[in-house]
């Protein structure tokens, strides 16, 4: 009897555990990622990005740095803002005439913590590959879904390059109004620990750390995708997207 009760134990405690895993899964917070692939080889002058989600109800408020290395020995390196987002921030990490070897790149917080890593390798015999076609060939769609904490309602443009990083132009539709530029990485999930090997754009609200993009009307956009050098491997001009499309069967308290 007393094994029996004992299996019994572990048995509710094992449902217990599993059950928040789930949880987990759906609910997971946001966290800040280096654009450019582990093991990834760039050139001995370039750059890559670090995309931070948005925390700006912490105090005192966040800031960040990147410190490098290559082989071990400290280099310098230039870390900028590029673009803010309701939901995130992207920055830019570059580098000039490095020492071929293994670049460590570390971002820490103001709050005294390490947010992420990546070992790089830079070399002289990285080479721009040839240009890819047309970025999109496809029609984007609209990807909604909700859950326990938080929801997706999205316009969701699939690229056919799959670019650590793709710079984004949105034309004003106001006359004289100036275009904006945003930083996407390879896809938006990568926040959330996913694979960044198929490009997307997801804009609109993204699981647990908002907007990406704040819809208002339809919008026209260039979409480039970035090299390591700065350059611009494919780009697609003039693509026009509209809202994603309201989802009659999404709870109330998704509609934003």
């Amino acid at each position: 009897m007393a094994k029996l009760r004992n299996y019994l134990l572990l048995a509710m405690l094992a449902l217990a555990v599993g059950a928040p895993a789930e949880a987990r899964a759906d609910c997971a917070s946001p966290r800040a990622f280096f654009a450019s692939p582990a093991g990834a080889t760039l050139p001995t002058t370039g750059e890559t990005y670090l995309f931070t989600p948005d925390y700006s109800w912490q105090k005192p408020p966040l800031s960040y740095k990147v410190t490098a290395t290559v082989d071990g020995k400290d280099v310098a390196i230039t870390f900028a803002a590029a673009s803010t987002a309701p939901g995130y921030r992207a920055w830019r990490v570059s580098w000039a005439d490095l020492s071929p070897g293994k670049l460590r790149l570390t971002a820490v917080d103001n709050h005294g913590g390490a947010v992420a890593k990546r070992q790089l390798t830079v070399s002289r015999a990285w080479k721009k590959p040839e240009a890819f076609g047309p970025l999109v060939k496809r029609p984007s769609q609209t990807h909604s879904s909700w859950w326990a904490c938080s929801h997706d309602h999205q316009r969701v443009q699939t690229l056919e390059h799959a670019a650590a990083v793709y710079r984004v132009t949105f034309h004003a539709a106001k006359v004289g109004a100036k275009p904006r530029v945003q930083y996407f990485p390879t896809n938006i999930n990568q926040f959330f620990g996913g694979p960044g090997d198929k490009g997307s754009l997801g804009l609109g609200h993204v699981s647990c750390f908002g907007h990406t993009y704040t819809w208002n009307g339809d919008v026209t956009v260039d979409v480039e995708a970035l090299l390591p050098d700065g350059s611009t491997l494919s780009r697609s001009s003039g693509l026009r997207l509209s809202p994603p499309k309201a989802d009659p069967t999404a709870p109330a308290w998704t509609s934003e």
